[in-house]
C-alpha cells in the first residue's frame, strides 16, 4: 500500500477549480499556515529568494501547512538546488526556481529535483509529508515521484532572452511555467 501525500491546491486545479495562494516573505511564525488556511487560501508561497525567510523557518512553516491542509510551495534563490531539495525533504510540496531562461535550464531543474526515473534526486529520509512515521522506500517513492503536468498550458510569448516559456510542453514533468520580470 502506497503512502499518500495530499496537495489541496493541486486537487482543485485538477478539478478545474481556482486555487488561491498567498506569498509569505517576512514572517517566521508557524501560525501563518493555519491562519492562511482558515482564511481560505489553498497554498502558501514561501519566499526564500526575496524575503528574510531561512530554510529552517520554511521547513517549520511547511510542516505546519501540511497539518493545516494548505499546500506549501517554496521559492529558493537562483540555482540553489541544495536548499530546494532540503525544502522538499522537510515539507514543501513544490519548488519555484527563479531565473530559468532556457529549456536546458528547465531540464536541469527537473533532473535535480525529481526522483528517479525522471530525475536524479536522492531520498533523504521521511519528513513531515508522512507525519514523521517510518516508511519503507518502496512504499514512499511512488507518491513522491513527479506528477505529469496539470494540463497543457499556454504561456504568453516573450521577447528573445526575456525568460523561459514552456508553452509547447518541451520540458516534461513541470507543472507550470511562470513569467514576469
Amino acid at each position: 500500500m502506497a503512502a499518500s501525500v495530499r496537495n489541496p491546491a493541486r486537487e482543485k486545479l485538477e478539478q478545474g477549480q481556482l486555487a488561491l495562494g498567498v506569498g509569505i516573505r517576512m514572517t517566521r511564525s508557524v501560525e501563518v499556515a493555519k491562519a492562511m488556511a482558515v482564511s481560505g487560501f489553498d497554498w502558501l508561497f514561501l519566499d526564500m529568494e526575496h524575503g528574510v525567510m531561512s530554510l529552517e523557518a520554511c521547513a517549520q512553516i511547511a510542516a505546519a501547512a501540511l497539518d493545516a491542509g494548505i499546500a506549501p510551495i517554496a521559492r529558493v534563490p537562483n540555482g540553489e538546488y541544495a536548499i530546494a531539495t532540503r525544502a522538499l525533504d522537510n515539507g514543501a510540496l513544490g519548488i519555484v526556481m527563479p531565473h530559468v531562461d532556457t529549456a536546458a535550464e528547465a531540464k536541469e531543474v527537473v533532473d535535480k529535483l525529481k526522483y528517479p526515473p525522471v530525475g536524479h534526486r536522492s531520498m533523504g529520509g521521511i519528513g513531515p509529508h508522512y507525519g514523521l512515521r517510518e516508511a519503507r522506500r518502496v512504499r514512499v517513492l511512488p507518491p513522491l515521484r513527479p506528477h505529469p503536468p496539470l494540463a497543457p498550458r499556454a504561456v504568453p510569448p516573450l521577447p528573445e532572452g526575456e525568460g523561459y516559456q514552456d508553452s509547447e510542453g518541451e520540458t516534461p514533468w513541470t507543472s507550470f511555467a511562470a513569467t514576469g520580470r
